[in-house]
């Protein structure tokens, strides 16, 4: 049977009432509180003992406003290659074993990783299979025991993780952090580097930003992590699973992201310092050209062209040829009588032939107390919710950080 009762101490049990902090033991060799929970145990996360750091948190479903979700738990952890791990759930002294006969699965959703993940089903109890991985590394456990019925069963999915950054600063795309050598305590992820002007971004793996649990959209789990702030672009609050975007100026950086064996809440694990290590000069925008470019622009423009790149609608340089007039450090580019469908679109910067994005802007960036009120954030793009011609400014100021403002009104 793979339900234990442990003989415990009558100190020890009286020690044993669920709380949400963990009690680590002192020096005196005080044995360590296990507290009710799920945790991953076994000789490829290092010990097959029950220790506080040891166990899940609870779960987010990116789906459903990033609320907790009942039944669902997630924990990162260092798993050793070919050796045995299993999920566990210990109650009132008595311990219950989780497991799946995992598979591959090539993950290639909307907005997945671009990682072969391990799933299975959830089998509990006396049948409950150990498992393993092929290659020693951080992984990203999830377990959802379908409390709420809506699965097409309860599973596990153990997600190999390569941290890397998204944001304005790569043209969204994904960038690795430099990985360190394995250890089953804690890593270290680095990147070092300029950017070039100012945005947001967040951490992510596999370059995707969520898993699905089901067919029908409605149970993801995070695969990134952002600012613990109301709003994107706030300042630095502190590390959440699925959290806004942290905002950042030009300059020189190192970012790192630091995973420690913590348990309880996902964010325990992980520290972020953001350190500019210097200034960069002012960028020149004069040659750089704009494009308006989605399905809200519209094909009456006769200078729009169908999008070769995104092949998301139309895409519409700025007047003068995509290029802007400058005034100092300050670079104005305008779209004048840009007919707009009713739908979304971006602004978008490319490179002399077209050959490459290298960034783009959305509702982030829109000027709302000063544009139509039509104009309204749709997920980060800007969408036009009426049909007309508009015309639209971009102001560009070098001298602060390229701070960045859109204004969009109806045409006269």
């Amino acid at each position: 049977m793979k339900k234990i009762s442990l003989f415990l101490s009558a100190l020890l049990i009286g020690l044993f009432a669920f709380s949400s902090c963990d009690d680590d033991g002192d020096d005196n060799g005080t044995p360590e509180v296990i507290y009710d929970g799920i945790y991953v145990i076994g000789d490829a996360a290092g010990t097959t003992d029950f220790e506080s750091d040891l166990r899940m948190g609870a779960g987010r479903n990116e789906a459903a406003d990033n609320e907790l979700r009942d039944g669902m738990y997630e924990k990162y952890i260092a798993l050793e290659a070919n050796k045995d791990f299993s999920l566990a759930l210990y109650t009132a002294g008595e311990v219950v074993y989780y497991g799946a006969t995992l598979l591959g699965d090539t993950l290639d959703g909307d907005n997945e990783p671009s990682i072969v993940a391990l799933k299975g089903d959830l089998v509990i109890g006396e049948d409950a299979p150990t498992m393993m991985v092929e290659e020693s590394g951080l992984y990203h456990i999830l377990l959802d025991l379908n409390t709420s019925g809506d699965l097409p069963a309860a599973s596990i999915v153990v997600a190999p993780v390569e941290w890397g950054l998204r944001g304005d600063l790569n043209g969204w795309g994904f960038t690795a952090l430099d990985a360190p050598e394995f250890n089953t305590q804690t890593m270290t992820y680095t990147w070092s580097g300029d950017v070039t002007g100012s945005g947001q971004f967040k951490f992510a793996y596999g370059g995707g930003w969520k898993i699905e649990l089901e067919p029908t959209y409605t149970v993801k789990a995070n695969t990134n992590i952002g600012n613990d702030a109301d709003t994107d672009g706030a300042d630095f609050v502190g590390p959440k699973i699925g959290g806004k975007n942290f905002a950042i100026t030009k300059g020189s950086y190192d970012i790192t992201l630091v995973w420690t064996l913590k348990g309880g809440a996902v964010e325990n694990s992980f520290e972020i310092i953001i350190d500019k290590t210097a200034d960069l000069p002012n960028t020149d925008w004069s040659a750089v050209k704009w494009d308006a470019v989605g399905a809200g622009v519209s094909a009456e423009n006769t200078a729009s062209v169908a999008d070769a790149y995104w092949t998301w609608g139309q895409m519409l340089y700025a007047d003068n040829d995509g290029l802007p007039t400058k005034d100092g450090e300050v670079y104005t580019y305008t779209w004048t009588g840009i007919i707009l469908e009713a739908d979304g679109f971006k602004i978008r910067q490319l490179n002399e032939t077209y050959d490459g994005v290298a960034t783009d802007r959305g509702y982030s960036i829109v000027d709302a107390d000063n544009s139509s009120a039509n104009i309204v954030d749709d997920g980060g793009n800007i969408k036009n919710t009426v049909k007309g011609t508009y015309d639209m400014t971009l102001v560009i100021d070098a001298d602060n950080d390229d701070a960045m403002t859109l204004t969009i009104v109806e045409a006269d």
